[in-house]
């Protein structure tokens, strides 16, 4: 399978473009481009992080304007981890310090609640440590 070789492709990097078997299917995901226009990023499951990357270098300019708009369709469209990924991803390969800004407060607003209070918790107990 390319993608065990390779890493994350994008379909048309794919020897049968998008289309997997049945018993190859259940090992795969896939980050989607939520704005109408792209290919996904395809990878073997546990490859998360490299295909996040991948996905960021590939739609850095669309991500980049999502990342700005009201209603963005990614944090709501990808679970709190790979929303997190992204996060990061796109805050150490292209943002600038206004969109490291902009992130931390979208980070905020989409996190559950009790994720943003483990969060918390973790700041919190660092901050006496370091005291």
């Amino acid at each position: 399978m390319a993608l065990h070789e390779k890493g994350p492709l994008l379909g048309d990097e794919l020897p049968n473009g998008a289309r997997f078997t049945p018993q190859a299917r259940r090992y795969v995901g896939g980050l989607h481009p939520p704005w109408g226009r792209g290919q996904s990023v395809w990878y073997l499951w546990g490859d998360e992080r490299a295909a996040m990357k991948r996905f960021v270098q590939q739609y850095e300019d669309e991500i980049r304007e999502t990342m700005d708009a009201k209603n963005n369709a990614l944090s709501t469209r990808l679970d709190d981890a790979l929303w997190r990924m992204l996060c990061e991803e796109f805050f150490w390969l292209v943002s600038t310090e206004d969109e490291r800004t902009e992130i931390a407060k979208q980070q905020r607003k989409t996190r559950s609640k009790q994720i943003q209070d483990e969060i918390d918790a973790e700041a919190d107990e660092v901050e006496e440590v370091d005291v």
